[in-house]
């Protein structure tokens, strides 16, 4: 390393302390307990940080809900970029907590500090540690904690969360709606946006339609009231289709495209999944999720909604997001282009 100088950061009034002589454009962090970077927007992929963590670089992290601490991932750093300086931060993993309910353990994060209370359940399967290791998934949270508290959890029989009691004879989107209710709780939310995809969106319909004094606004991103519709071949797809995914790693040229694309995208994505799920519970939910339908529940939802989805999606086609948003009161309808089901949205 070189000496230290002091460069004015992009969107801040204060100068940043900065090591020089840091690898091609990029400038490690001296001492981040000096300053402040929560208002930084601008943000380096991870194998940007990764690349200077790999030149040897001393780099520590600016959580925005507490003190600076030494990381070996998500880095607060500076880029120079065309003679522009960037700050950049990148919030630390939060800690994991657990809810009980029933005796049951029910594990639950809180990821930054904003006014707005905010859930995201990016499907009906997750696990809160692993998806800081999914790059699109953790910086949409990032984005989402700059200006919220953004709540993820696992619903039981999913990550790192128990297994659901076999005295619970409740059907799959009772227990998961109860399982929201009881983070709810634990982490003092009131009356949150809740964003849903997949068929997580099932549980966000029924809990808003049930509970709309507990949620305040509904997003649904590539959601659907009930897929298979009868249709035998949708249930032989999606059963089939399951197996294939959490079992042999097969099927993200369908159901993510994109990250389908990039090695090291895919391969991280399919680790989340394996952590996620096992094969036999992601295909003992499927069957539970394919006889599903809330087409008669959507009426009652009061909750402002928007409803997101792509109109090439082969997982869950477009007319899908069309019927939540025609029968949904107050729903807006947002179709974009491209083919992702698990979104790169997030």
């Amino acid at each position: 390393m070189q000496g230290r100088r002091e460069i004015p950061c992009r969107d801040q009034t204060a100068l940043c302390p900065l090591w020089e002589g840091a690898p091609d454009d990029t400038l490690g962090v001296a001492d981040p307990s000096t300053y402040d970077l929560t208002d930084a927007r601008t943000r380096l992929r991870d194998d940007d940080c990764q690349s200077l963590l790999d030149a040897g670089v001393q780099v520590s992290h600016v959580d925005n809900r507490g003190p600076a601490e030494t990381s070996p991932t998500r880095s607060s750093l500076l880029s120079r970029r065309g003679g522009a300086v960037v700050c950049v931060s990148v919030i630390a993993t939060p800690e994991t907590h657990y809810a009980v309910l029933g005796g049951d353990h029910i594990a639950y994060q809180v990821a930054g500090s904003g006014p707005i209370d905010l859930v995201f359940v990016p499907q009906w399967f997750s696990n809160v540690e692993a998806l800081w290791d999914v790059a699109s998934l953790t910086r949409f949270v990032e984005r989402l904690a700059g200006f919220s508290r953004v709540l993820l959890f696992d619903k039981r029989g999913t990550g790192i969360s128990d297994a659901l009691s076999r005295s619970s004879g409740a059907p799959f989107l009772e227990n998961f709606s109860d399982d929201l209710r009881a983070v709810l709780d634990a982490a003092g939310f009131d009356r949150p946006v809740i964003i849903a995809g997949d068929s997580a969106g099932l549980m966000a319909i029924v809990f808003a339609a049930s509970h709309p004094q507990w949620v305040s606004s509904l997003v649904l991103v590539n959601a659907y009231a009930n897929l298979a519709g009868g249709d035998a071949a949708v249930v032989r797809f999606h059963t089939d289709f399951i197996l294939r995914l959490f079992g042999r790693g097969e099927g993200l040229d369908v159901l993510a495209p994109t990250l389908a694309r990039d090695p090291q995208a895919a391969a991280g994505l399919m680790r989340y999944l394996r952590l996620a799920a096992s094969p036999g519970a992601a295909l003992a939910a499927r069957h539970q999720l394919l006889q599903v339908d809330v087409r008669d529940v959507l009426a009652a939802v009061q909750a402002p909604t928007l409803v997101i989805h792509r109109t090439e999606n082969a997982f869950v086609p477009r007319e899908h997001g069309r019927h939540l948003a025609e029968a949904i009161p107050n729903a807006q309808l947002v179709e974009l282009p491209g083919n992702d089901h698990f979104d790169v949205l997030w």
